[in-house]
């Protein structure tokens, strides 16, 4: 028996018409016509001949998710970090919604659940607050704090998932910015990344700078660093992690920026 298509992925290219394409996450997915199929390929490969894209089938788009073109393993798919190159062929909806999944577990069902009135969310307080064991330390990260871990570990630099949850003084997001998927409920790496920052908001934080050109230094370091692509994107433990950079970015834009002093130095 043919598998039948699900709400959610009708929903997702309804009124697309033939030749027509819909981005969903960092995929672009074009609506070839005919007896129903659809063509896949990164966004970034859209326009180009589909002779100069590697074919995957779809069960090869798993593995093709698993790493980075550059061989760097993906712990979070929503990352933006899918390998350009290659394109996937499949027939009709059902082989359309197995070829996402592959490639973004469980953001079609998420997509598809964010569509109604009210969204299905888990907000940050009282997830922090469930949290025991080794996870305890994060419910006592005060809303500053929280703000930050939030803007730090969810930055577009890093997740292309639009979050829908709200945390302590932070809206949900919107789509400007982000993409089509959709985030209900904080993720296991945004729980050890709270862990991070809860060790690292018991200790002392980055100081003021005493001049205007010693926080714009600063700043700017940190800045190159939150573009670094890691060997292991989840390792927080690193110094040189770019979730810790921008995590300190956002801690050093609480202190402010110095006042310059009568000669532009400390005020």
């Amino acid at each position: 028996m043919t598998p039948r298509p699900t709400p959610a992925v009708s929903a997702l290219i309804a009124g697309v018409p033939p030749g027509g394409i819909r981005t969903f996450g960092q995929v672009a997915v074009r609506v070839t016509g005919g007896a129903g199929g659809f063509e896949l390929r990164h966004s970034l490969d859209s326009g180009g001949p589909g002779e100069s894209l590697r074919p995957v089938p779809v069960a090869g788009l798993r593995r093709l998710a698993l790493t980075t073109l550059a061989g760097a393993f993906r712990p979070l798919k929503s990352a933006p970090t899918l390998a350009v190159g290659w394109r996937c062929v499949v027939e009709d909806e059902p082989a359309l919604e197995l070829a996402l999944n592959a490639l973004y577990p469980g953001a079609l069902a998420d997509w598809f659940a964010a569509q109604t009135v009210p969204i299905p969310v888990t907000d940050l307080e009282p997830f922090l607050g469930r949290q025991s064991g080794m996870y305890a330390a994060v419910a006592a990260l005060g809303a500053e704090e929280s703000a930050c871990l939030v803007r730090a570990c969810c930055h577009p630099t890093f997740c292309l998932k639009r979050r829908l949850w709200r945390a302590r003084g932070l809206e949900p997001e919107a789509v400007a910015g982000k993409s089509m998927l959709c985030c209900l409920e904080p993720c296991a790496l945004l729980l050890e990344f709270a862990r991070t920052a809860a060790a690292s908001a018991a200790e002392d934080r980055v100081r003021r700078p005493a001049s205007t050109a010693e926080w714009d230094s600063l700043r700017a370091v940190l800045e190159g660093q939150t573009r670094a692509q890691p060997e292991l994107e989840a390792d927080f433990g690193s110094p040189s992690n770019p979730r810790r950079a921008r995590l300190m970015l956002e801690w050093l834009e609480l202190t402010g920026r110095p006042e310059p002093g009568p000669a532009g130095g400390s005020p």
